[in-house]
């Protein structure tokens, strides 16, 4: 009698934390999901951007004639033209590569000068005073350069939005939460287990407690994915956004040609 007493309180314990963890899993599921939407279009908006600018640039440095300009002026003009498409494909590489933490200290250290934007923005103002000596041609790409500029100035706005959603991670109370959520439906069917050593679990315990794992476990590796977003089992940098990143490595680097030595060597 003892022990059907326990067996049917530990049944109506688990039946009431089912629900509990049930409710506490599709709260923070709906989180998860709606940081993840927010996060992946940021994302895609940014990579979007880059790939349009790339293009832009590259457009822009193309369509004007440099055999005009004196030699010491065609150098800097190159030079400056050289170390715009450079930082772009510093971007991407932060975008594909790097750690929220790296491209903090890229933004924060400005004595390393590897902030890829502050690099373009200043490089494309000095082509820019540069090719003003061409009085004849500078009318005809200074409305494209004030585009460039406005284009660099949004992708600095989505890059601090894309980094401050990174930086909402959880509060540790989900997983506290979670944890003893785990560990008092294993201590129940330890409990039913002791109340009744020589009997077996049926096949609806079975199924039920393996159900509880593996929806824990999902929710863990999720919970976990989102406080790191570019690494683990759910990855957000993929389709879309991989195919801007690779789209604007392929113009720079097709733009650089043989200077694209330089960047492999570092």
């Amino acid at each position: 009698e003892n022990v059907n007493d326990l067996a049917d309180v530990v049944t109506d314990f688990v039946t009431v934390e089912t629900f509990v963890f049930g409710s506490y899993s599709g709260v923070t599921l709906t989180l998860q999901i709606q940081r993840l939407a927010e996060l992946q279009t940021n994302c895609v908006r940014e990579c979007a951007l880059l790939s349009g600018l790339a293009e832009h640039t590259v457009e822009l440095f193309d369509s004007l004639p440099k055999g005009a300009l004196p030699q010491k002026t065609r150098e800097t003009v190159q030079h400056n033209e050289r170390k715009a498409l450079k930082a772009l494909w510093h971007h991407t590489e932060r975008l594909a590569f790097s750690t929220r933490g790296e491209e903090l200290m890229d933004i924060a250290d400005r004595q390393r000068q590897d902030d890829s934007i502050s690099n373009y923005r200043l490089a494309l103002l000095k082509w820019g005073r540069t090719r003003r000596e061409d009085t004849t041609n500078s009318p005809l790409y200074e409305q494209d350069l004030q585009l460039c500029l406005s284009m660099v100035n949004q992708l600095k706005d989505f890059r601090a939005g894309r980094l401050s959603r990174e930086s909402l991670i959880l509060p540790p109370t989900f997983y506290w939460t979670f944890g003893l959520l785990s560990i008092f439906i294993t201590i129940s069917f330890t409990l039913r287990e002791a109340a009744d050593p020589n009997g077996e679990f049926s096949i609806v315990d079975r199924c039920f407690f393996s159900t509880l794992t593996l929806a824990f476990l999902t929710l863990f590796r999720f919970a976990i994915d989102m406080n790191y977003p570019f690494k683990g089992d759910y990855q957000i940098r993929r389709g879309t956004i991989s195919a801007e990143l690779i789209s604007a490595r392929r113009t720079i680097q097709n733009a650089l040609g043989e200077d694209m030595a330089e960047i492999d060597e570092l």
